[in-house]
This record gives C-alpha cells, structure tokens and sequence, in this order.
C-alpha cells in the first residue's frame, strides 16, 4: 500500500485532465449538427445525391474526442525534449504547405482541357499526395499535443487554472476543411443550398 501510494498520486492529475477531456468534447458533439440545409424542394433534391459525402460535423467532435483522450492517456509529448517539439511542429507545418502545394498542381492538371487523360496523367503525383497524407496522419497528432501544452501552460501562468488544470481545457485539433457545394439558379442571385461535404475529394471525384 505504501510503495502504491506515489503512482496514484502521479496520475492523479492525468486522470483529471482526461476527464476535463472527455465531458469538454462530448459536451460539444451533443451542440453540433450537419450541414445547413434551407428548406425547399431543389435542395432536398440535391441531398438525395450528397447525403453519402456530406461533412458530419458531430461525428467529426466524437472521433476528436477519441484522439484526445488517446493523447492524454499517453502522454507522448512528455517524453519529447523541447527543442525536438519545436522542429516537429515546424515540420508539421512544412508539410502542409508541401500537402496544399501538390493538390493545387493535381486540381490544375484536371481542370487543364490539354491534358487528354488526367488520371493517367497524375498517377506519380497522387501516390505523392498519399504518402504526404500518411505522413500528416502521423505527425499531426504530435504537432497537436505541443501547440495545446503550450497554450495550456500560457494559461497557468496566467493564474487561468483551477485545482492546476485549465477550465476549460484548451484542446487544438486541425482536420481539412469541409468542402462547400452551392445550389444557386442561373437566372438570379440567390443561394438555394449549402451542403457542407467531406474534405479531401480531389477534382476528380
């Protein structure tokens, strides 16, 4: 009992900050809804071809929470030097503009009426664009727990704690963004629909 007693009291904070987690998020997904729909005939039209590709925002809030209740169970970044988390997060960010600068030149090759067979075309740059996405997939998560330790830790230091832990915690969690489609007519001005859709859809799709 006396060897066990230093554990506990280790992870008791840990605990918390994972508790703080999970009732912060899930009290977000239960706000959240799908996308924003105005009433009328064309727009539920419409919905019968998107439904199956629409941005659901509150499963978006529940796979967030997973993630971050797994990042504070493990606690990675604890073990990463300093020095070593500012270069991941600068890396992370590198690669964004890597990531946004290959979909640009795929959207380009597409959209490009002398390229007679885009897909053929963009085959070399589409596995790039995969490996690039596997590599965020990897590195977010990190670059993530840094950039919310340091907000949290501004915020200590601020006095905005109680009982040592930030309320609300601060979480940082970045996915792209939804895509938009607009229904409008061609006769007048006046938007019809917009149905948020999953990110990622390439000009292809």
């Amino acid at each position: 009992m006396i060897q066990s007693l230093p554990m506990n009291i280790h992870f008791a904070p840990k605990l918390r900050r994972t508790a703080l987690l999970i009732i912060t998020l899930f009290a977000g997904a239960l706000v959240l809804g799908r996308s924003d729909i105005q009433p009328g005939d064309v727009g539920q039209q419409v919905r019968r071809f998107t439904r199956a590709i629409e941005f659901d925002y509150a499963g978006w809030a529940l796979d967030a929470l997973a993630l971050k209740v797994r990042q504070a169970a493990l606690g990675a970044v604890d073990y990463i030097p300093e020095a070593a988390q500012k270069q991941l997060v600068l890396d992370y960010l590198e690669l964004v503009r890597e990531i946004q600068q290959n979909e640009g030149e795929l959207t380009r090759i597409y959209a490009d009426p002398a390229v007679g067979d885009p897909e053929s075309a963009s085959v070399e740059l589409r596995a790039r664009l995969d490996e690039l996405y596997n590599r965020r997939d990897f590195l977010a998560p990190l670059a993530e727990s840094v950039l919310q330790g340091q907000l949290n830790a501004i915020a200590a230091e601020a006095g905005l704690t109680l009982g040592g832990q930030t309320i609300p915690p601060a979480l940082y969690h970045v996915t792209p963004l939804p895509l938009a489609l607009i229904v409008s007519p061609r006769d007048r001005i006046e938007q019809i629909a917009d149905i948020s859709l999953q990110p990622g859809m390439t000009a292809a799709e």
